[in-house]
């Protein structure tokens, strides 16, 4: 829901179960749900509490159990727990699909898995 710029959620009585404290504030995916607060991203869990820290310069919805996150310029991955699973040094990053994301170093683009490490497609 959103009134006066701010986002929050409500359940279907329409009762607010998460307060409108946010700039934006997605659907659930996964169980949680990705939130911005000041230009920083993180994620809330369907009670509201902060699984997350909002302290990305952007983050995607989770996908196959990571997201992609940007910190200091640069793309990594974390886990629902706010491990970062795959460093945030990628230059570009996409979300993974069926086990692999696509990313670009050194100005090379790749696969890797969800280990971080690079895969060879044979495309």
């Amino acid at each position: 829901m959103v009134l006066d710029g701010k986002y929050g959620y409500v359940n279907k009585d329409g009762k607010e179960v998460i307060p409108l404290i946010y700039e934006f504030a997605d659907t659930f995916i996964e169980d949680v749900a990705r939130v911005s607060s000041r230009h920083e991203y993180g994620f809330i869990d369907k009670k509201g509490n902060v699984i997350i820290p909002l302290r990305y310069s952007y983050a995607e919805v989770f996908s196959e159990g990571l997201a992609k996150v940007k910190y200091n310029e640069r793309y990594g991955f974390i886990d629902k727990q706010g491990n970062e699973v795959i460093p945030c040094k990628y230059e570009d990053a996409r979300s993974f699909t069926k086990g692999l994301a696509n990313v670009k170093l050194n100005g090379k683009r790749f696969y890797i898995d969800k280990t971080g490490e690079e895969v060879n497609v044979g495309i």
